[in-house]
């Protein structure tokens, strides 16, 4: 199944939490082996063009950044991207040891799960993916909203409280 499109407001926390309890038990294997470092997601592509991507800046990444190296001691990230040439504009003032993994939607869908620690984009694709992720003990860096002037009204039960 593919969904294509903009899913920013079709669900309310309740319902949020209900779909993943739902979906996850469906859907996704029930052993994901969780993978050491952190995850970092950049969605280019289309929110470059729409201008979207301000929401999660280069600043936004470097303090997700930095909370992890701090708070969490992790050196090594992992990108997983739509769009390698946009990201690398991202990364190139962030001086981390990282690396571009994922080759495909659905690849990336999954790995973005799988690691215990991630800092996501203002995407839908990576709050779903973290969601069906494995979140025991994880934790999860989020932009504060979707789009410019449009406040995310679903949170992650492993989302850290950041003001990013």
């Amino acid at each position: 199944m593919i969904l294509d499109g903009y899913f920013q407001e079709c669900l309310t926390q309740d319902n949020f939490n209900e779909e993943i309890q739902l979906l996850k038990n469906i859907l996704i294997p029930s052993r994901i082996k969780k993978k050491d470092g952190c995850a970092l997601h950049i969605r280019g592509g289309d929110f470059v063009k729409l201008g979207w991507n301000s929401v999660a800046s280069r600043e936004y990444y470097l303090k997700s950044v930095e909370t992890m190296r701090n708070e969490y001691k992790q050196d090594k990230f992992y990108i997983i991207t739509d769009d390698r040439e946009y990201s690398k504009t991202i990364l190139d003032r962030l001086d981390i040891d990282c690396e571009f993994i994922g080759k495909s939607m659905h690849e990336d869908f999954r790995l973005i799960g799988s690691f215990k620690y991630r800092i996501l984009s203002s995407s839908t694709f990576a709050l779903w993916a973290s969601a069906f992720g494995d979140n025991e003990k994880s934790f999860v860096i989020a932009p504060k909203y979707w789009t410019p002037g449009n406040e995310r009204k679903i949170r992650l039960t492993n989302e850290l409280e950041t003001e990013l």
